[in-house]
């Protein structure tokens, strides 16, 4: 039965072309402001959405950089402490070999140890002598060789003051080689001819500390995939001990961040953009550490950042497809609605018409109606003209026949031919019939 209705409606729009042309008028018009509207509310919700993610990860970005600041306030306090202790100072600039060696760790430990116990971040520590070109350590063996160390300080023309430089530190422990990631801060008062630090205090600071501190305050979530990576002023990756990077998105995430900054004209210090790392499309949040010259990036999958996203953007699509079949049906019934005064009067002028035109040959009724309209014109305009032209014989004939007839015609008859044919007649009054002739009466028509 729902066939048989389908196929009468088919039937019906085939046949009744004008019928059609409302109908999808209607039907387009109605559906491109549904699909308009469902756009623009998607991609809103969208844009909203991403908003309020990016707002998310600032405020926790926020709290990050907060306690990088503070941890890199208090290494530097703690390193013009260390630096003009008058204890510290001895060791560091004494130009003799020292004779008691185990009264010189003794004494660095009692002056360092509560530092080291009351800063969970610090690693290790050391002094430098210049004038004895040696490091004195805390935190290790008192002359523990840090061949890292040596090759940081020489990669440098001038050793960065007060700045965390991220680098290694080897130690070999039974013939393997152990290594771990550390800030190193540097504080001396001057340099020699060849930029050789002429005495220093050296603090390093764990790696893990900084990382840890980010998981406590649930920076990231590994198993939707996120991670956090910190580049320093070199544009370097600073490495993780804990083990949730994913190594392999390193140099895509470097280049795409460097490439967005590049092409940032606003060149803001927080931000975020989206991007493709290894196939996948991911979310990347950054925010720069001014003091220091750090970068944090967090990035997370898209799917995961949009995932509510895309159940509304189904929900949307459901919906909207719902809607558009309610419209369809809904515009058979306006469209045939608005079409019925005008198929009464199609119906009308082909039952008269017919066969003279064929309602076939024409895009569609009211192209018919038109034609047939003009030619009903046509035909008024030559029957107004051929009623012009045989006006005046009538009324002439009319007039003769009133002059010479008139006795035999009563007053009524008289009037109603007077009317008829524009002859102005007195009735009952006496009148006199003038001729009047015009020579070269051609000649006068023409000019």
């Amino acid at each position: 039965m729902g066939y048989m209705k389908l196929k009468n409606i088919r039937e019906l729009f085939k046949s009744k072309k004008y019928l059609r042309r409302i109908f999808l008028w209607l039907t387009v018009t109605v559906m491109f402001s549904v699909i308009l509207f469902s756009m623009v509310a998607y991609f809103n919700a969208e844009r909203i959405f991403r908003q309020n993610e990016y707002e998310f990860n600032r405020k926790i970005l926020s709290q990050v950089k907060f306690n990088i600041n503070n941890m890199d306030s208090a290494i530097r306090n703690l390193c013009t402490y260390l630096f003009y202790n008058n204890d510290i100072t001895s060791i560091m600039y004494k130009k003799d070999e020292f004779t008691d060696m185990a009264d010189l760790v003794v004494k660095i430990n009692t002056l360092t140890g509560s530092v080291m116990s009351s800063n969970q971040y610090i690693d290790s520590m050391c002094i430098y002598n210049n004038y004895q070109d040696k490091f004195f350590y805390i935190g290790e063996s008192a002359f523990f060789d840090d061949v890292k160390l040596n090759e940081t300080i020489n990669s440098y023309k001038a050793v960065p003051l007060l700045k965390p430089i991220s680098r290694k530190i080897e130690k070999d422990i039974n013939s393997n080689k152990k290594t771990r990631n550390v800030f190193t801060y540097f504080m001396y008062d001057s340099t020699d001819k060849d930029n050789h630090m002429d005495g220093a205090v050296i603090i390093n600071v764990k790696h893990k500390w900084l990382f840890d501190n980010i998981k406590t305050i649930n920076m990231i979530d590994t198993v939707k995939g996120d991670s956090i990576y910190i580049l320093d002023d070199k544009q370097e990756f600073i490495e993780d001990e804990s083990g949730y990077e994913n190594d392999s998105l390193k140099n895509s995430l470097k280049a795409d961040y460097i490439k967005y900054k590049t092409g940032n004209s606003q060149g803001t210090d927080t931000g975020f953009f989206e991007s493709s790392l290894n196939g996948q499309r991911y979310f990347i949040t950054y925010m720069s550490v001014e003091n220091i010259g750090f970068t944090i990036l967090k990035i997370q999958p898209c799917a995961e950042v949009y995932k509510y996203v895309n159940a509304l953007k189904t929900s949307v699509i459901i919906i909207t497809l719902i809607f558009l079949i309610f419209v369809s049906i809904l515009s058979v019934t306006v469209s045939r609605g608005i079409y019925k005064p005008v198929s009464n009067l199609f119906n009308y002028v082909v039952s008269a018409n017919e066969p003279k035109v064929k309602k076939n040959d024409y895009k569609d009724e009211i192209s018919y109606l038109s034609t047939i309209y003009k030619q009903s014109f046509e035909m008024l305009d030559a029957f107004g003209k051929e009623r012009n032209h045989y006006k005046n014989i009538m009324k002439t004939y009319w007039l003769k026949k009133i002059l010479t007839e008139s006795h035999s015609m009563d007053e009524a008859s008289i009037g109603e031919i007077s009317s008829e044919n524009d002859i102005t007649v007195l009735s009952g009054e006496n009148f006199i019939v003038c001729i009047l002739k015009v020579d070269n009466y051609r000649d006068f028509q023409e000019n």
